[in-house]
């Protein structure tokens, strides 16, 4: 948890290409620091998209605390190009994202849907998630190497 925004980052510089990063409320604040890594790439074609539903519903539904504090505004303080707060997606946040250079931060307020057991956690192990993401990468770069 909390490694999407970073792993995203460095792909976006790697490819130069846009990357969009969906972080959890939870995510994210494991790792605020994050946001000033990212901030200070004011080049970077990264949108950071933020899905706050208040809560690490992953583990069972504890308070998360996001509710004190903006992540949109401190991205804004932190160098990201925009940031700004929703509660649901629509063309003209679509029509802002792509007029502006740099980092933005999607940050999506929803609505926690806590089920009683908490989801079954994924199966795989650390090692096979990397090979697994190595992968779809040195594919994904043969096939924009094609393209071109």
């Amino acid at each position: 948890m909390g490694c999407a925004s970073l792993i995203g980052l460095g792909i976006q510089k790697a490819s130069r290409k846009r990357v969009i990063v969906i972080d959890g409320d939870g995510a994210l604040l494991m790792r605020l620091q994050s946001i000033a890594s990212i901030g200070l790439q004011s080049d970077a074609e990264l949108w950071h998209v933020v899905i706050d539903n208040g809560c690490y519903e992953s583990t069972g539904g504890q308070s998360s605390f996001s509710k004190h504090f903006s992540f949109s505004e401190i991205a804004r303080a932190c160098g990201y190009s925009m940031g700004v707060e929703i509660h649901d997606y629509n063309q003209s946040i679509h029509q802002l994202l792509t007029s502006q250079v740099g980092p933005k931060m999607i940050h999506w307020k929803i609505t926690a849907e806590v089920q009683k057991m908490p989801p079954a956690r994924i199966p795989f192990d650390l090692s096979f998630n990397t090979k697994r993401l190595r992968k779809f990468l040195t594919q994904s770069e043969k096939a924009i190497l094609k393209k071109h």
